[in-house]
């Protein structure tokens, strides 16, 4: 991942990707090893993290006085989904300072086979096609639905007495127009 110019690292944060093909599965390596470097050749100092395996929740990997223009994520073993073995994350960021300084970065993706990919989906602010949303908005977004959802609550007894109230008045007055259908040709033959 090329940050573009050499930044303080506090955390890199990695999002397992689902397989639709496997009913939604994830899952990260057993290990994965998250380094930051002044040079994309430079390894830098090795931060190990044992993931445990299956997840549905970010790997944040904590990278405190780390300093450099790119960060590499590292998987030794793939991960074994069937009889089949993948590797694939779907989104990664690099915070500094309160900031995704990896927003909109190139990513290269190597095998072991020396193959690159270059891309930039891995930073583009979506895993799994759901965006991400900053922890300061989505805590403002449980406020306003909290607040939505009070007002609902309050709402509901007066609502609950307009229902019975129309139902009643409908009540009377399907009654009056039945009433009235044989009533008028009653009155109409009496006259």
């Amino acid at each position: 991942l090329d940050l573009g110019k050499p930044q303080c690292v506090e955390r890199v944060v990695l999002f397992p990707y689902q397989f639709a093909q496997f009913g939604g599965t994830s899952s990260f390596p057993e290990t994965l090893i998250v380094s930051v470097s002044n040079s994309p050749d430079e390894l830098g100092t090795p931060i190990e993290i044992q993931t445990g395996g299956d997840s549905f929740t970010p790997c944040v990997v904590p990278s405190p006085g780390q300093h450099g223009r790119y960060v590499r994520v590292q998987s030794p073993k793939p991960i074994r989904i069937g009889s089949h073995y993948m590797q694939a994350l779907s989104e990664i960021e690099a915070w500094s300072f309160g900031r995704n300084v990896a927003a909109g970065s190139e990513v290269i993706a190597q095998t072991a086979e020396g193959q690159e990919q270059v891309t930039e989906e891995l930073t583009d602010g979506y895993a799994n096609g759901l965006e991400i949303k900053p922890i300061a908005r989505w805590l403002q977004h449980l406020t306003e639905r909290n607040a939505i959802q009070t007002e609902l609550a309050t709402l509901a007894p007066t609502r609950a007495s307009m229902v019975t109230e129309t139902e009643l008045n409908t009540t009377w007055g399907a009654s009056v127009a039945i009433g009235l259908t044989f009533l008028i040709p009653i009155a109409f033959v009496e006259r």
